[in-house]
């Protein structure tokens, strides 16, 4: 992937086009890049689990792979789970449903069963990579 040369503002007299070919080339490429880092993650992760182990190496940083559980909020419940909550006086708490201030409590098992049978939970795993 090449990366199109970037040119400052400051230096352009009408290459707005030229800006906005750059800025659209660069989110392509980043999207293309996301997309490998995570099926890169993906592998990671299958390679631990078959090597039942939650470090791997590489040459200059070695990959530690944490298992743990996520709450997952399905839009098709959001509405209900929004109403539920205002229902049983925790809307002002989580308005516009904090995830971060929610999450926690329900991985908590701290609110109401009708809440939490709203959220999924599943597991996920985390790769963070550190010097050797």
């Amino acid at each position: 992937m090449e990366i199109p040369e970037f040119t400052e503002a400051s230096n352009l007299v009408s290459s707005d086009k030229q800006l906005i070919d750059s800025l659209l080339a660069l989110q392509n490429q980043k999207k293309q890049i996301e997309e490998k880092i995570r099926l890169i993650r993906g592998e990671i992760v299958a390679l631990a689990k078959q090597k039942r182990t939650d470090i791997l190496y590489g040459s200059k940083m070695r990959a530690v792979i944490k298992e743990y559980m996520k709450v997952v909020y399905p839009e098709e419940t959001k509405e209900i789970l929004v109403q539920m909550l205002k229902d049983k006086g925790l809307y002002e708490e989580f308005m516009q449903l904090n995830r971060f201030k929610l999450t926690p409590r329900i991985m908590k098992n701290e609110v109401d069963f009708e809440i939490i049978k709203l959220v999924k939970r599943e597991l996920a795993y985390a790769v963070s990579l550190s010097p050797l």
